[in-house]
């Protein structure tokens, strides 16, 4: 089959890679020892006759498979399908970073987004425009793609959101590879919640349950984040220590947690702070809601937040809510060749915050700071990235530990800073 694909359409400069096979992991009785040689075989055998040279690839449906594939020899890129989860744009940074640091490869998220029923709450498509711009400051090989394109995008009309993006990079950026991260902070005088997106499936085991949430509104949060907390009866061997949330300086107003499922013989959700209980709830199947936030308040001071399932069986989360800890808006950056661009987002404006009803008002005030910026002039190119037009232009001089102010926005915003004119930095 292999040697007749490959003839009858390999000529197609259109082919970017073979793909063996999609989400190989959902086969009735999956075991990764077999499936990994059975991919090395075909591999093999694959690059042994494509005269053209093709990528190879494959794909799972869980983000943590399969290291024994993708250190194959002739598996030549990465890919991860993710989906349902809080907020696209923290997810595909996290899961592109991990991919790149474990095998040092190219990696694209080949799919992603939400079920089709909770895609038809979010008629915007916000979890796509956030997906896709947060693909070009993500250390992945392309932006996300999206499955649902005949029965979303389509009737939807939200192919402009591609469209916005494209215009962006033709008419701002110069043909340069922008690889290299750049630190920006923004600052406003808004509350934003801090929402972390759970990112590995059934099974999927985290090597760390610590997250820091530090006084500036950014977090230290481990790559792996386990979507289900097993109970202390049922799939033991899946079970790890508390989730375990270090705050530092001030605590935010709430903590919550975000339960999409509860199996079918219960569980129990139980919060800790500072070692006492202050929430302890039973979660049946029957009388529960997906999507739902079960919140606490929190103390002012430092703090530390556990939080465990008692319960017999698992709970599967979505995300974890840290509201007010941080300013309303958040930038993404990268650089190279003397160009620099920018995202600065709304950082409440995710699908969970549309899908729980979350109208977004205007960002009148958000300061951008960087702190490894080469001095100099710069033209700066503001763009609205919603209607896929440019806002204003200017010239500024920038250096490291400057602010760069942003204009009013609704939701986000995106800039291109190009150096014409290096200095030394001023005394």
């Amino acid at each position: 089959r292999l040697r007749y694909i490959v003839a009858r359409w390999g000529h197609h400069p259109s082919i970017l890679a073979w793909e063996l096979w999609n989400e190989v992991n959902l086969t009735t009785g999956y075991a990764g020892e077999p499936v990994a040689r059975w991919h090395e075989t075909m591999s093999e055998f694959l690059r042994s006759i494509d005269s053209y040279g093709h990528l190879i690839t494959t794909s799972f449906s869980n983000a943590q498979l399969e290291p024994s594939v993708w250190r194959l020899p002739h598996i030549d890129f990465t890919m991860t399908h993710f989906y349902n989860v809080s907020d696209m744009a923290a997810t595909l940074l996290s899961l592109d970073g991990m991919k790149r640091a474990a095998y040092g490869m190219p990696t694209f998220s080949a799919e992603f987004g939400v079920s089709l029923d909770k895609a038809r709450l979010d008629r915007e498509g916000v979890f796509l425009h956030n997906g896709l711009w947060a693909g070009l400051f993500s250390p992945g090989a392309a932006t996300p793609m999206s499955w649902w394109w005949n029965n979303y995008l389509e009737p939807n009309g939200l192919f402009h959101h591609f469209g916005s993006l494209t215009r962006f990079l033709d008419h701002t950026v110069s043909p340069v590879f922008l690889a290299e991260p750049v630190q920006v902070r923004a600052r406003d005088g808004g509350q934003g919640n801090v929402l972390i997106s759970t990112t590995l499936g059934w099974g999927g085991l985290p090597d760390e349950t610590d997250f820091i949430l530090h006084p500036d509104g950014t977090a230290t949060v481990p790559l792996e984040v386990a979507a289900y907390i097993m109970g202390s009866v049922y799939n033991t061997h899946l079970r790890r220590a508390p989730l375990r949330f270090h705050l530092e300086g001030e605590a935010p107003a709430r903590f919550g947690v975000l339960v999409e499922d509860v199996a079918g013989s219960g569980a129990v959700l139980q919060i800790r702070i500072d070692g006492q209980n202050v929430l302890t709830q039973s979660l049946s199947r029957v009388s529960f809601a997906p999507g739902t936030l079960i919140a606490v308040d929190v103390p002012e001071g430092a703090r530390l937040i556990e939080v465990d399932n008692t319960g017999l069986d698992w709970l599967r989360i979505s995300g974890y809510v840290l509201e007010g800890l941080a300013s309303q808006s958040r930038a993404f950056g990268v650089q190279g060749a003397g160009d620099v661009v920018v995202w600065v987002q709304d950082r409440n404006h995710t699908y969970a915050g549309v899908v729980s009803g979350y109208e977004p008002t205007p960002i009148e005030d958000a300061p951008l700071r960087f702190d490894d910026i080469t001095a100099g002039w710069y033209d700066v190119l503001w763009w609205d990235t919603w209607k896929g037009v440019p806002i204003r232009e200017e010239r500024i001089y920038l250096e490291p530990g400057t602010w760069l102010d942003v204009p009013p926005f609704l939701r986000d915003v995106a800039a291109r800073l190009r150096l014409v004119s290096p200095q030394p930095e001023r005394s």
